[in-house]
């Protein structure tokens, strides 16, 4: 009996750091998903409060909604005309935005529900 005993203390051992790991991948896991959320939040929270943006974001709807929409930039007369500016300064954004997605330092879910009303028409 006490051999059979003696057999089960490495058995427990080998459960109990499978399953200590097996924890800490499932804390680690959800602290890399917490901090992607938060990485995507402050950096909207950033955005919405920077003047400069806000007067891009302006630009680029108003441009956006004209008649043949951003297609009236793509003229090189237009280079270094501050609506051109404004314009890219959005698109930096969201390339900004999608580098952060692809790896992995902002949330796709976080950035979707933001960017819904301009970034998904």
């Amino acid at each position: 009996m006490l051999e059979y005993l003696a057999q089960l203390g490495p058995i427990a051992i080998v459960c109990s750091a499978i399953g200590t790991c097996s924890f800490a991948w499932l804390a680690i896991d959800a602290n890399q998903k917490i901090n992607r959320r938060k990485a995507a939040l402050d950096y909207f929270t950033r955005n919405i409060w920077d003047e400069d943006f806000i007067a891009a974001r302006k630009t680029f709807v108003s441009e956006l909604k004209k008649e043949g929409g951003l297609k009236n930039w793509a003229n090189i007369n237009h280079i270094g005309s501050p609506q051109l500016t404004a314009i890219d300064n959005i698109f930096q954004h969201y390339e900004l935005m999608a580098i952060g997605i692809q790896n992995r330092a902002f949330d796709e879910a976080v950035c979707r529900q933001w960017c819904r009303g301009t970034l998904l028409q």
